[in-house]
């Protein structure tokens, strides 16, 4: 079974592009304030080579992408020969290749690299307002990601601290599709892998033959949806 994120996207990378990432010494204090959209989704501000934007912090998605119109405004210069095609909930879609000169937010901060540039606003299909960049796990994985719900805010940490107390759930990061994987008891079965997704804040998609063997009492079995899918090539 594999949850299926309402944004996520699996973008063809193709060769990887020199960049150095790090984060600040004081990531600890760096909180990233960010405000939930109709659809759950944590948005928050950040900057590419210097330009304002507003972004998701999606960990369904493999790579960090722009849209169209905010690349032509930061003045991204697309590589001609660097189309590609990605896979999202309509389908395949046209994905284009921009070199960045620096992204912060937060602790973090990247110089070099390059971003996806796709039709964002089709995607998002208006639940998140002015997102215009999405923020993937090319940025944070290399990092903790601590979420404070509470307080609306987040923050980037060396990996492997554990700054906090709390409940504990097993995760994995599959560095060959970029994303986070867990597992969990849904009624009477355990449920494994389980994607997990900032960028879909508002559902949990599992596949009908999952489904059925948990034994929920009193609810219909969900219809298989393009979503369940379209991420059947991934291992579990």
């Amino acid at each position: 079974m594999i949850i299926r994120p309402f944004l996520a996207l699996l973008l063809l990378l193709g060769a990887p592009v020199a960049h150095a990432q790090t984060l600040s010494g004081d990531a600890e204090v760096r909180w990233v304030p960010f405000t939930l959209t109709a659809a759950n989704h944590l948005r928050f501000a950040m900057t590419v080579d210097g330009v304002p934007a507003q972004a998701l912090l999606d960990t369904g998605l493999n790579h960090s992408a722009v849209s169209r119109d905010f690349a032509r405004r930061a003045k991204l210069t697309i590589d001609p020969k660097g189309a590609a095609s990605g896979v999202a909930l309509g389908g395949a879609i046209r994905v284009d290749w921009a070199a960045t000169k620096s992204i912060a937010f937060g602790a973090l901060s990247r110089s070099g690299g390059r971003v996806a540039v796709i039709d964002l606003p089709q995607l998002l299909a208006s639940a998140s307002g002015d997102a215009e960049v999405l923020v993937g796990t090319d940025l944070i994985a290399p990092n903790a990601l601590d979420i404070d719900f509470a307080n609306r805010r987040f923050r980037l940490l060396p990996s492997g601290r554990m700054p906090f107390a709390g409940t504990k759930v097993p995760m994995t990061f599959q560095a060959a599709n970029g994303l986070y994987l867990t597992e969990a008891m849904v009624g009477k079965r355990r449920i494994r892998p389980l994607m997990v997704d900032t960028g879909d804040g508002g559902s949990l998609s599992i596949a009908r033959s999952q489904w059925r063997p948990a034994e929920i009492g009193g609810r219909a079995s969900p219809r298989p949806s393009r979503s369940v899918r379209a991420a059947s090539s991934m291992p579990g």
